[in-house]
Order: C-alpha cells, then sequence, then structure tokens
C-alpha cells in the first residue's frame, strides 16, 4: 500500500504525457490543427496534463532529486517537525491529486464546454497553486520548495493563455475569471480547512479523505448553483456541434 501512495506521481507523470500526446496528435474532422489552440473543447483539457506534470515535480522528484518531499514542506509549514506524526499523511496527499484534481480536470474537460464556471474553477485552481508556492518562496527568503519551479514555468503562462484566449473567443466572460480564481481559493481553503481540523481531532482520517474527493466536484457544484441553465447560444459552439455539421 505504501508504494502504491508514493508512487502514484509517476503515474501522473505517464498521464500526463498520454494527455499531451493526445491533445497535439488527435485530428478531429477536418478542423486545422492550429484551431485546438483558440476552440474551448479542446483548450479546457490542458489544465489537466498540465498539473499532472506539475505533480511530478511537487511529489515525485524534486528539483533537488528528492522524492515526496512536499509532505514534509507542508507538515513543516503545520507545524510538524515529524511527518510520522503530520495529519497530512501519505493518504491525504494521495487523495488531494488523485481526488482533487483530477477530479476537477477532469470535469472540466468533459462538462466544461456546457459549464464555463466549472472549467474556470480548474484553471483558478492553477492561479491559486502559483500563489500557494510563491508565498513560502518569499517568506523564506527565495529558498525553493517542491513544486516551485512547474507552477511558475508552466502555471502562470497557461492560466494567462487559457483566460485570455477563452475570453477573446467569448467562452468566459469577466465574471467567470473572477469566479475561477475565487473557485480556486475556495479549494484551497477546503483542503486546508480540513487537514487543520483533522489536526485538532475534529475529523477522522477517513472524513478528511472523502473531503478531497468532494472537493474535486466543487467547480461542478458552484456552476450548478450560478449557471442553472447550459449556457446561451451566445456562446462560442464546441468542436464537435461544428463537425456534426459539416
Amino acid at each position: 500500500m505504501h508504494e502504491v501512495l508514493v508512487g502514484w506521481p509517476w503515474l501522473s507523470l505517464a498521464f500526463a504525457v498520454l494527455f499531451l500526446a493526445w491533445w497535439f496528435l488527435r485530428r478531429r474532422g477536418t478542423l486545422p490543427f492550429r484551431s485546438r489552440f483558440t476552440e474551448p473543447s479542446w483548450l479546457l483539457w490542458l489544465p489537466l496534463p498540465v498539473y499532472m506534470l506539475h505533480q511530478f515535480e511537487e511529489h515525485g522528484v524534486d528539483l533537488f532529486g528528492r522524492h515526496y518531499h512536499f509532505q514534509t514542506d507542508l507538515c513543516t509549514a503545520l507545524g510538524y517537525a515529524n511527518v510520522a506524526d503530520c495529519p497530512a499523511t501519505e493518504v491525504f496527499i494521495c487523495a488531494v491529486n488523485v481526488g482533487t484534481v483530477w477530479i476537477a480536470g477532469l470535469v472540466a474537460g468533459v462538462l466544461g464546454p456546457r459549464r464555463p464556471i466549472a472549467a474556470a474553477g480548474m484553471i483558478g485552481l492553477l492561479a491559486v497553486n502559483v500563489v500557494a508556492h510563491l508565498g513560502p518562496f518569499v517568506r523564506n527568503g527565495g529558498a525553493y520548495n517542491s513544486g516551485l519551479l512547474s507552477a511558475v514555468v508552466l502555471f502562470l503562462p497557461v492560466v494567462v493563455w487559457l483566460f485570455r484566449a477563452l475570453l477573446a473567443r467569448g467562452f468566459f466572460r469577466r465574471r467567470d475569471v473572477l469566479l475561477g480564481v475565487a473557485v480556486g481559493f475556495l479549494m484551497h481553503a477546503v483542503l486546508l480547512g480540513s487537514v487543520t481540523l483533522a489536526d485538532k481531532g475534529l475529523l477522522s482520517s477517513s472524513a478528511l479523505v472523502a473531503i478531497q474527493i468532494v472537493n474535486g466536484f466543487v467547480p461542478l457544484g458552484i456552476s450548478f448553483l450560478l449557471e442553472r441553465q447550459p449556457p446561451s447560444e451566445a456562446r462560442p459552439e464546441s468542436i464537435s456541434s461544428l463537425t456534426a455539421r459539416r
């Protein structure tokens, strides 16, 4: 069991490579290759593999060659010198990444074309994660933390590109961008709040894990609350609807 809980970042790396290969190589109808850089139904699949690459640096092997070191960083931030006593267990970290992140990413890709706020929430999760890595970097006098490089080099440009491209296409409205970032903050708050409650003995380990799974559906839940009807006809159509007419 231990091998599975600490070995999932390698699976994440493999999935990221497969996702990106599919994204770049798959053809859909007669649409030109360049359309996938502007078409929402293509763009909304990008946050998940990008996040998976980040997960490998954060939890697999970081720039100093340390394996699964983010757990140590997080437990230190929570005030634990000994990882064995920390509520941020291997099970918890796996649930956050394979649960919260992968679920939110799949929801964005599958349902995002019809639920823009759900898609914006996943992009917002990336945006807020940049802050989560830059904060400790600044506080610790420029000291590297596991996942920092990919957060800055991958997340920052991808977030800016996706928000700008989807705004320009008319798929996102300005409020969607703001809501997406707010949802990203909310998901991080649920993560940190739940592990803090577990630290105080107010949550069991199983409840802590379950919360991380449910957290992955938060962007979709916010979308249903605020978008009671699917996006109007003013929103751009998906590639599938365009190709169906050809």
